[in-house]
């Protein structure tokens, strides 16, 4: 999983008691700059998110796996696609960006630019793209805790990164199975930006609209999500689209982003409800990443 611009893996911690760890094994990643991460040095690029996915399921062993992007992460699971298509089994955007950039106005780019040192601004930003209909309380707590989980330049980099470019070209026409969710409340990533954009990128692409969520359906509406997105999963797998290696299906939650960081000894585990903790060495780097199994 990849997570947003505002938050690292722990953004998805409300939706972990909902998915089932019977049938799929979930990596949450924090990309460098974010989260257990926020300390790691790198370019804060989207391309550079979509190498460090491989290097993870490269340590993990995992030939073959899906891709589920919130947000930001949205557009690092398509880089990811055209770096090494052949192991990517299906793919999945919770309120993504698109392969051709967030294209952001120039009148709203201060609010998002200045968000990177601003907590207000992550305020009023959060507020807006759950539509104004969550509490105040929430909004403020959400902020803060961006605040913590993104650091400065790692925010600046990653948001200048998902803003410019364009690869829709290069990845329109893909035939992996796709799956998009928004949230009715979200008033900029929705249905109507979505169909201009993703379905036109995926022909087998699907789109699912939440109700009474916005931009954050891991936190408004983890039951539905979990259902809507597993039921994905799982249709295509039972389809006989995927060969496994083992009883369950890999997913890399690509919702926010990942990876090496020299520092990071030790992956967490989480196993239902107990946690351990294992070394996972590369040739030359450690990683950081939560897998749920």
């Amino acid at each position: 999983m990849l997570h947003s611009l505002f938050a690292g893996h722990e953004s998805f911690s409300p939706w972990w008691p909902y998915l089932d760890g019977t049938r799929f094994s979930y990596a949450f990643m924090d990309a460098r700059g974010f989260g257990d991460a926020i300390d790691v040095a790198g370019a804060y690029t989207c391309d550079e998110i979509a190498s460090d996915v491989l290097l993870l399921a490269d340590s993990l062993g995992w030939r073959e796996f899906s891709l589920i992007g919130h947000s930001l992460g949205g557009m690092p699971v398509q880089q990811v696609v055209l770096k090494a298509p052949e192991r990517v089994r299906t793919l999945v955007g919770l309120s993504p960006a698109p392969a051709n950039g967030l294209g952001i106005p120039d009148a709203a780019y201060p609010l998002l630019a200045e968000a990177a040192h601003k907590v207000e601004n992550r305020r009023i930003i959060f507020d807006s793209s759950t539509g104004g209909k969550l509490s105040p309380h929430w909004v403020a707590s959400w902020a803060e805790q961006s605040m913590r989980a993104v650091g400065p330049d790692a925010f600046r980099g990653c948001l200048d990164s998902v803003n410019t470019p364009d690869f829709s070209a290069e990845i329109t026409g893909a035939p992996l199975p796709a799956l998009v969710v928004v949230g009715e409340n979200d008033p900029a990533t929705n249905a109507d930006t979505m169909n201009q954009t993703w379905m036109r990128h995926y022909p087998s692409g699907q789109l699912a609209v939440i109700g009474n969520a916005g931009h954050h359906q891991m936190v408004e509406t983890p039951i539905a999500l979990a259902t809507l997105v597993e039921r994905f999963l799982g249709d295509w797998r039972e389809r006989g689209g995927l060969v496994l290696q083992t009883p369950e299906e890999t997913v890399l939650v690509v919702a926010a982003c990942l990876l090496p960081a020299n520092r990071f000894e030790h992956a967490r585990c989480l196993y239902r409800k107990e946690e351990r903790r294992f070394p996972m060495r590369l040739i030359y780097s450690e990683l950081w990443m939560t897998v749920c199994m």
